[in-house]
């Protein structure tokens, strides 16, 4: 059944995304970890399609988008925000669990 729901990632969330594929690439010499990585970011992403209401709000006086879920893969977080009447999914960040979720996510964030 193909989703009412699309998404799309901000410039920010797709140069996290592309960061953390070369991270493992030439830190961490890994190729299936980024295959991995990036297999269950695409299937986690197109489930949200199908669900996107799932993810809980995020409780943070920081951020500069009201409205922001997360959805937690494996070690990575995805924050995004829904916009029920264009259907649209906003992936705002995707982010490793143990990075400082507040200054990634506040007015001074990049």
């Amino acid at each position: 059944m193909a989703s009412e729901f699309i998404y799309q990632l901000t410039d920010i969330a797709q140069e996290d995304f592309d960061n953390m594929i070369r991270y493992m690439l030439e830190n961490l010499c890994n190729h299936q970890a980024a295959v991995t990585f990036a297999d269950d970011i695409e299937h986690a992403l197109e489930n949200l399609c199908e669900f996107p209401f799932k993810g809980p709000h995020v409780d943070n006086p920081y951020l500069f988008v009201k409205d922001v879920r997360r959805l937690v893969v494996r070690q990575y977080i995805i924050y995004y925000s829904v916009n029920a009447e264009k259907k649209i999914i906003t992936i705002i960040r995707i982010r490793h669990s143990l990075q400082d979720q507040n200054s990634l996510l506040g007015k001074d964030a990049k």
